[in-house]
């Protein structure tokens, strides 16, 4: 019988001395930077007023972007081996909004599946390796937006 271990995912960027910048990210990313390029632009226009910030999160063991609004955290954002990952967080009292919404079924579906765990907030998470997952998570930012 063979044993087989399975290794537990955990994000990247956890020097605490090396700031995640432009050079760090391409790396890290490499061909899919051109998401993160997207993600920035987004986030970035003048007409979202959104914010976003680097922190290093000595409880997770890595460097975080966290993308707010008026001082609400609409995401964070994680930095994996050739892709990122975008989480927003969710009451259970949002079960209505989040059903009733345009964001991806997918997304819904999940949220209806840690709902029954009773958990006080639920991480809806896009894992961004393509255009599409890009755009799904640019809806679910723009949802929490509006919460």
């Amino acid at each position: 019988t063979r044993i087989v271990k399975r290794v537990q995912e955990k994000p990247l960027l956890n020097d605490i001395n090396t700031y995640p910048d432009e050079g760090v990210l391409k790396k890290v990313l490499g061909k899919k930077c051109v998401f993160w390029t997207g993600f920035l632009d987004f986030i970035g226009a003048k007409d979202t007023g959104f914010g976003n910030e680097w922190r290093y999160y000595k409880d997770g063991g890595a460097w975080l972007n966290k993308t707010t609004f008026k001082g609400k955290t609409l995401c964070w954002v994680s930095v994996w081996d050739g892709f990122f990952k975008v989480a927003c967080y969710f009451r259970p009292k949002d079960i209505k909004r989040v059903a009733g919404s345009s964001i991806d079924k997918k997304l819904k579906d999940k949220y209806t599946e840690v709902l029954k765990s009773g958990k006080k907030f639920i991480p809806l998470t896009v894992d961004i390796k393509t255009t599409r997952a890009l755009k799904t998570a640019m809806e679910l930012v723009l949802f929490k937006k509006n919460e």
